[in-house]
């Protein structure tokens, strides 16, 4: 297995960083750190183990909260290559250049394409990548990059939500191994390692944590959905909120998995319930909100065609009949058909994803 800590010793990360970074702060609002006005901030960031931002709103703005770009955390960044379990001398497709550091590390070892949709990114990838042996190629992730393939590994840097997108699978090599962050409307944090079959299929479970930025042609909206004019219904529930988003390794990812639709967020209420969950669907057709009140007696309120509360409690009851089981026992199947998360085995199919 090839040593990554060489590869990180050897490859300073500095030299990847543009002078310009952003520092996020309270409100999730940004400030500009320039390295010739704050040298000492600017390395700070860059050689603590965080995330350093690169870019906001695609670089069309720099007043706005969407992170469009960023040199991820290095232990994150160390996590997914030895994910890739890959060899020395092999064939790698990296999704999402950014800084271009990554594609240098694995360059070290392997030999790499790397796909950037941000065409200046990418430009500018290329020529701090001039001294390594990586093709950089701008261009949409999503779709792979044929004119190399096949690749023995892919790696993305983005996350896909609820599908992996079917040319990666065409495109690895029989016995490859595609590690990519994962998750859906819901929930988006593990890590999907998956081997592809050479049949046209791809499997593979999931381990480890990976919050990483969307494919930008995969973005969900998430802006909180107009409800002050929709009738509702009200009722109580036994389920304590937290069962729903707060158990990430078990229940709350098992109702990600059944709610692959739906999104959520936290709303402020008062002192004495602390807080109220807001949940709705990506139609915008139903949303519930569930508070925390008296043991056994959780508020709920509903609209809409779909009783999504009821539905999250029917997935943390899957959940506890199964054995309360962590993350780490689903996984994911695709076929040129269809593609689908399992428990255990892929016989076992829990949802299938669209």
């Amino acid at each position: 297995m090839i040593d990554w800590e060489r590869a990180f010793a050897t490859v300073p990360r500095e030299h990847f960083i543009p002078d310009e970074i952003y520092e996020r702060t309270e409100g999730n609002q940004h400030i500009t750190i320039r390295r010739h006005r704050e040298p000492e901030r600017w390395r700070e960031l860059v050689e603590s183990d965080v995330p350093v931002i690169t870019q906001l709103n695609d670089g069309r703005e720099t007043d706005g909260s969407l992170v469009s770009s960023s040199s991820s955390m290095p232990s994150v960044m160390k996590s997914m290559l030895y994910a890739l379990e890959a060899e020395a001398g092999d064939t790698v497709l990296e999704i999402g250049t950014g800084t271009g550091w990554n594609a240098a590390l694995l360059s070290t070892a392997c030999t790499v394409t790397t796909v950037e949709v941000d065409t200046i990114l990418a430009e500018q990838a290329r020529k701090r990548l001039r001294a390594y042996d990586v093709a950089v190629i701008a261009g949409d992730g999503t779709h792979g990059y044929p004119g190399n393939a096949p690749y023995d590994r892919i790696l993305s840097t983005a996350s896909v939500t609820n599908a992996v997108p079917y040319e990666w699978i065409e495109q690895t090599a029989p016995g490859g191994r595609i590690v990519v962050p994962w998750g859906t409307d819901f929930l988006a944090t593990p890590l999907l390692r998956m081997t592809a079959h050479g049949d046209g299929t791809a499997s593979g479970t999931f381990d480890g944590q990976a919050d990483f930025m969307q494919l930008r042609d995969r973005r969900i909206p998430r802006e909180i959905p107009e409800r002050e004019n929709d009738p509702y219904t009200e009722s109580t529930t036994d389920l304590h909120p937290y069962y729903a988003v707060g158990d990430l390794d078990g229940s709350a990812f098992a109702v990600s998995l059944f709610l692959s639709d739906v999104q959520y967020n936290a709303l402020d209420v008062n002192d004495e319930q602390k807080y109220e969950l807001l949940l709705w669907d990506r139609a915008r057709s139903s949303w519930a909100t569930v508070g925390i009140g008296e043991p056994g007696a959780h508020p709920v309120r509903r609209h809409g065609p779909r009783d999504i509360w009821k539905e999250i409690e029917a997935a943390v009851e899957f959940w506890a009949a199964h054995g309360k089981p962590r993350y780490t026992r689903f996984g994911v199947m695709v076929t040129p058909e269809r593609q689908w998360v399992y428990l255990d085995d892929p016989a076992n199919e829990v949802n299938t994803l669209r």
